[in-house]
């Protein structure tokens, strides 16, 4: 999976390294909390990744929920 620049955990495109974002980010906090960290270590990969992903919005979530449910807030 690797070779093919492929999540080696769920399969899906990984741009850079051998994750994708989802299962980098879950990684890096797996880490901290095992290893009891308090700092945040920015300069790492998964966080340079994190920064270039677009931002989805609370309320651009909600939206998307009640168009699904039906439920007006």
């Amino acid at each position: 999976m690797q070779r093919d620049q492929r999540c080696t955990e769920c399969g899906e495109p990984a741009s850079i390294g051998s994750r994708c974002l989802k299962h980098l980010v879950k990684a890096r906090e797996r880490q901290r909390t095992k290893r009891g960290l308090k700092r945040r270590y920015y300069g790492t990969l998964s966080y340079k990744l994190q920064a270039k992903e677009p931002v989805k919005s609370n309320a651009a979530k909600k939206r998307k929920v009640s168009l699904i449910t039906g439920v007006q807030s």
